[in-house]
């Protein structure tokens, strides 16, 4: 009996195995458009818990923000709206995509704690950010805010790194630039 048990348990793992060969997803990058079509921002989001557009098919478990590795496309999309966020428009990103794949894959996980801010009040954008990879589109959310005090996330990993200027910057230029951080000032920006 065991030793049927024992070949009934390998010859599960191989079935299993061979449903992923060919397919190279790993956490951080799940598909979730055809490799062929163009990112495409969504007409519509859903308001997230962090007050940011919902990641579309969050992910599970992701170990980083984004994979270690150049996109081959970036797109960013900008929303408006309170419950429900409307696409106001898209930008693709031509330049700096090398730059957006090292500041987004090295953006270092939340610890949890709340980023205080100022009561200072001032325009904000919420951004969906769409990243093609060899594996997939893997979706990031952010925004832009007069404070800097926007978490950066993809659903399951979140990082206290405020890409909302560079987001900004890229729906209005085309062009992804490192280096609009939030102000190191301790827990109180």
């Amino acid at each position: 009996m065991p030793a049927r048990l024992a070949t009934a348990c390998v010859a599960v793992a191989a079935a299993l195995s061979a449903c992923t060969v060919g397919h190279h997803l790993t956490p951080e990058a799940q598909v979730t458009v055809p490799p062929s079509e163009t990112v495409t921002c969504p007409s519509y989001a859903t308001l997230g818990a962090n007050g940011q557009p919902a990641v579309p098919l969050a992910l599970v478990a992701a170990p980083r923000l984004v994979p270690p590795q150049t996109p081959t496309q970036l797109v960013v999309c900008r929303y408006r709206g309170t419950n429900v966020l409307q696409l106001t428009g898209s930008r693709e990103v031509r330049v700096g995509l090398a730059t957006a794949g090292t500041q987004l894959a090295s953006s270092p996980r939340s610890m949890g704690g709340p980023v205080s801010c100022t009561t200072s009040t001032g325009r904000h954008a919420p951004y969906l950010i769409g990243l093609r990879y060899p594996s997939g589109v893997l979706w990031v959310t952010t925004a832009y805010d007069a404070n800097g005090c926007e978490v950066t996330s993809n659903g399951s990993f979140t990082s206290d790194a405020y890409v909302g200027n560079d987001a900004d910057h890229a729906f209005a230029t085309g062009v992804w630039r490192d280096g609009i951080a939030r102000l190191d000032c301790g827990l109180s920006c």
